[in-house]
């Protein structure tokens, strides 16, 4: 079953002269207003913002301004529908997506631009800011914050996680930690919020655990649910590890209820059918589930997709390089090349048998925003 993706137009009255492209992007010149303040740029619990502002804004007018936010909305929606359609068991989280969880007061003043003088304002335009936006919510299953306890950086407050805990939400934190003393506050607080921790002392905050220390709050039974999860174990790098077999074995010997994976040994190689099924098994027998990591944000040059040609602007996608991240791009994530790429590694993943995927590099859209200030 091919994954398609139908671009919706971003309504909105465009000026004379300008091009307008899938879901409403335009190119003109008009003149742009400013913000009075810069709002953050953080991408994966790092700040980015410094390096961002230095960027040029785009010049368009406020009017013709796109929004991302409903942009990267429909891009999930889509995936986690199709994932529910084809098992309803299927869970689907987003890393960083508190934001796209509420109405922003971006976004409720970008629909009253967008209006032309007389109409009625539209139901997009009234949604209260902090309301739920109900598609998205009935799609996924819950968020991945990043230093929330360690280093605080996050993008979302104790108040809105609890909103959103009330709505269902399950939430898991990666925390990057100075020291084990930090990690076990990290992970006292973030029961206390009843978010699930996962903590690396690495100095670069890497994930890429041993599978050595034991789970706290261990258990022999089966894991079923979200909800059930008790611990889990985190394994976004695999450079500890000589061979994907090796890497497998690691994981496949410990008795964590949830693991959230790269589904990829050193990005490029996946894990095969019978390796996901191996890891769904605790060692004492239990089922467990296990997540794959997708990023649907950003481009990586180590990644089995990466063409040897590829460059900013080669694709066209490709727009630039995400600062302090060697090999790393921003990219244009609405581009119909980008989304055959996602929805084919989506269908993929839930091919071999994993339980739910993690969306990555959603908080990108946080430089599109900048780059084009109301």
């Amino acid at each position: 079953m091919r994954l398609r993706f139908i671009s919706s137009h971003v309504a909105g009255h465009l000026a004379g002269g300008c091009l307008v492209f899938a879901l409403g992007l335009a190119l003109c010149a008009p003149l742009q207003a400013q913000d009075t303040h810069r709002p953050r740029v953080i991408l994966d619990g790092r700040d980015l913002t410094e390096q961002v502002y230095d960027e040029p804004p785009i010049d368009v007018a406020p009017e013709d301004i796109p929004n991302y936010r409903e942009m990267m909305r429909e891009i999930i929606s889509k995936l986690a529908e199709y994932g529910k359609a084809r098992d309803p068991a299927f869970r689907v989280l987003v890393r960083g997506g508190t934001m796209l969880a509420t109405q922003s007061k971006r976004e409720r003043d970008l629909s009253i631009l967008k209006i032309p003088p007389g109409v009625p304002l539209s139901q997009e335009a009234l949604l209260p800011i902090g309301a739920l936006h109900r598609r998205f919510a009935r799609a996924i299953d819950g968020f991945v914050l990043d230093r929330r306890y360690c280093d605080p950086n996050a993008l979302v407050t104790t108040d809105e996680i609890a909103l959103l805990k009330r709505e269902g939400f399950f939430f898991i934190s990666l925390e990057p930690c100075a020291d084990e003393a930090q990690a076990r506050a990290a992970v006292s607080a973030g029961q206390k919020d009843g978010v699930m921790v996962a903590t690396t002392t690495e100095p670069d905050g890497v994930f890429a655990p041993t599978a050595k220390i034991p789970p706290a709050q261990e258990s022999p039974g089966p894991i079923t649910s979200l909800g059930q999860a008790r611990n889990l174990l985190v394994g976004l790098s695999t450079r500890r590890f000589e061979t994907k077999d090796a890497w497998v074995a690691a994981l496949d010997r410990t008795n964590y209820d949830l693991l959230l994976i790269d589904p990829f040994f050193r990005n490029i190689d996946p894990l095969t059918a019978p390796q996901v099924k191996a890891l769904k098994t605790k060692a004492v027998g239990a089922r467990r589930l296990v997540l794959a990591r997708l990023t649907i944000g950003l481009a990586d040059d180590t990644r089995y997709y990466w063409k040897p040609e590829w460059t900013v602007g080669n694709p066209p996608w490709i727009v630039g390089f995400v600062p302090g991240e060697d090999g790393v791009y921003w990219i244009n994530y609405t581009h119909p090349d980008w989304l055959t790429l996602v929805g084919a590694a989506f269908a993929g993943l839930m091919d071999l048998g994993y339980d739910g995927i993690v969306l990555d590099g959603v908080t990108a859209l946080m430089r599109d925003e900048a780059l084009m200030p109301l």
